[in-house]
């Protein structure tokens, strides 16, 4: 598994993220405290893991399951000015409670969000 660390993304930019007026981030899926705690949650609702292998079958695929490691908010919280959008097909990937806990970390750690409703 591999996680978000600034030793891997170019000094020039992470200086362009820190001097930037403000920054906007897409969070493709949540940011995930304990992975397995959330797929054990999801695997034991029965209608959702029915339509997740009912698509799987249909589309012959595995349909990936996106989330972000914890460590992804030392990036986000490199600029104080940062938005961080929650409005994609993956931010309920781990469920409910995934979600729930992504806003909890965000406001925590003082980064503005926003989505659909």
């Amino acid at each position: 598994m591999l996680f978000w660390t600034a030793v891997k993304i170019n000094k020039e930019i992470l200086k362009k993220i820190k001097d930037a007026d403000y920054v906007i981030y897409n969070l493709e899926g949540p940011i995930a405290l304990d992975n397995k705690k959330y797929f054990l949650q999801i695997r034991t609702n029965k209608i959702k893991n029915f339509l997740f292998k009912l698509l799987m079958s249909i589309t012959n695929n595995i349909q990936p399951i996106v989330s972000s490691n914890i460590s992804i908010l030392d990036l986000l919280k490199i600029n104080k000015n940062t938005l961080v959008t929650l409005a994609n097909n993956h931010v309920k990937d781990l469920g409910l409670n995934g979600f729930n806990d992504t806003i909890k970390l965000l406001e925590t750690n003082e980064i503005y969000w926003c989505r659909i409703k």
